[in-house]
């Protein structure tokens, strides 16, 4: 495939995982932070809204980081056996 015009560069790629041009991670400089767009920056893979991005926003982080907190309470308060 011909590579894409748009990876790296300081946006990005769109189309993500989607894009029909070739994405080269050999081609990603120290700069580049997202590894599914190629964006230089703002945000990884796992922050990517692009197609084969996480996706994850800081919100959702929260909201797992609070669930994980309030398990490990609910253990705290479990009588040892």
């Amino acid at each position: 495939a011909y590579p894409c015009m748009m990876w790296p560069t300081f946006g990005g790629c769109p189309l993500g995982k989607d894009c029909p041009y070739a994405h080269n991670v050999e081609d990603l400089s120290n700069y580049a932070f997202c590894l599914n767009c190629g964006a230089w920056t703002g945000h990884t893979a796992m922050y990517c809204r692009r197609p084969g991005g996480g996706g994850i926003t800081a919100q959702q982080v929260e909201e797992i980081a609070q669930g994980q907190r309030d398990q490990a309470a609910a253990r705290a308060q479990q009588p040892a056996s």
